[in-house]
Parts: structure tokens; sequence; C-alpha cells
């Protein structure tokens, strides 16, 4: 199963190093979990997006500081 993951902010600086980006605190978490799920990561705070909302089974839209 393929999760998409819109990343919509990044983790504060100080943060960065302990826990990775927020993409990489969802891979972690649900990785443990369920071992066939794959991800593609989003940088939406960047302009990139998929192409339809299609292209994943699911999706996942991070936090940030925006919201």
């Amino acid at each position: 199963m393929l999760i998409g993951i819109l990343q919509t902010g990044d983790i504060p600086d100080q943060l960065h190093s302990r826990f990775g980006n927020y993409n990489h605190m969802f891979v972690r978490l649900l990785g443990q979990h369920n071992s066939d799920f794959e991800f593609a990561v989003y940088r939406v705070l960047d302009l990139q997006f998929p192409d339809s909302a299609s292209d994943c089974d699911g999706w996942l839209i991070t936090g940030s500081r925006f919201g």
C-alpha cells in the first residue's frame, strides 16, 4: 500500500537531529505497524504536489507551524 505524505512544514531546527523531519516520524510510526506500507513524500511547502489524488492508496497531511 502506497501512503502519500503531504509535508506542509519542517520540524523546528532544535528537534531535527533527534527526531528527523515530520515525514521521517510518520514513516517510523506507521512502518513499525505494517511492513507492507510504502511512502511517497510530497513537500507541498515547496509547491511539490502529486499529479492526481489516485497516485497513492491513502494520504496523510502533516501539521506545521502554519496550521
